[in-house]
């Protein structure tokens, strides 16, 4: 009989070479070893790929809100808002339907427009991805680079919605940004977490549910192009508005 070198590991008669395989890949697995070839990790990397493509979007239900600006307080306290200024706020104004007099309240930020003239009009040269100080993420936000804005003020002007303003202690553009870094870690905005009315609601553009209710959702000042990504359900059909300068003069006195 022939003597087993004893420093040779012993493998068992029934141990196959299909199980030796597995096992060696389990091991490399928890070793972090050529992750990139196990369907789990590649399922994630995956994942991670369908979530670039996801364009966010948002849905405000005027006829919710209450007007008690807790998603305003929200935004300063998570983004750490200065005086005088807001990224999201909730305007007030009075309407007349039949001789009643009502009192509506209208949630206002940037609306991350598919078509931004807030870009532009940026005149900072395009870095290597092709952003100028303004620039917009493949899933649709709109942002500012406090390190490149050279403090101009011309997207605060090309807005039509009033949605950006030059911050009085850093003299550069600021706006809503989604909370872009809560969105990051699959946290919604701080104006959605926080409105007891659930006014306001995030959603992906390519969201079956979200394509039922765009049906019967309005967009802000549709006429300038921009395609807003914010959709507003529970307002006068001139309040969007589409019919009418008497409108757009009573919404600039009220803003």
């Amino acid at each position: 009989m022939k003597q087993s070198n004893s420093s040779s590991p012993s493998i068992p008669e029934n141990f196959s070479r299909k199980k030796f395989f597995i096992r060696s890949l389990r091991l490399m697995r928890a070793m972090g070893v050529g992750v990139l070839f196990f369907p789990n990790r590649l399922g994630a990397r995956n994942k991670t790929s369908a979530k670039k493509k996801k364009r966010f979007a948002m849905v405000i239900d005027a006829a919710k809100c209450t007007g008690c600006h807790a998603c305003a307080v929200a935004c300063k306290t998570e983004n750490d808002g200065h005086l005088g200024v807001w990224r999201c706020d909730v305007k007030e104004y009075v309407s007349e339907i039949k001789g009643k007099v009502k009192l509506d309240f209208m949630p206002l930020q940037c609306n991350h427009c598919e078509n931004p003239s807030c870009i532009e009009v940026c005149p900072v040269t395009k870095d290597k991805f092709g952003h100028r100080a303004t620039y917009q993420r493949k899933d649709g936000i709109v942002l500012v680079d406090n390190q490149r804005c050279i403090s101009c003020g011309k997207c605060v002007s090309a807005c039509p919605y009033d949605a950006r303003f030059m911050d009085p202690i850093t003299n550069k553009a600021n706006k809503c940004t989604l909370c872009a870094h809560r969105l990051d870690r699959g946290l919604v905005p701080a104006c959605v977490n926080t409105c007891p009315s659930q006014v306001r609601t995030i959603w992906d553009l390519n969201d079956p549910k979200l394509k039922k209710i765009q049906k019967s959702a309005k967009l802000l000042m549709p006429e300038h192009g921009t395609r807003p990504a914010v959709y507003y359900l529970g307002i006068e059909p001139n309040d969007s508005y589409q019919d009418g300068v008497g409108t757009k003069d009573r919404w600039a006195q009220e803003m």
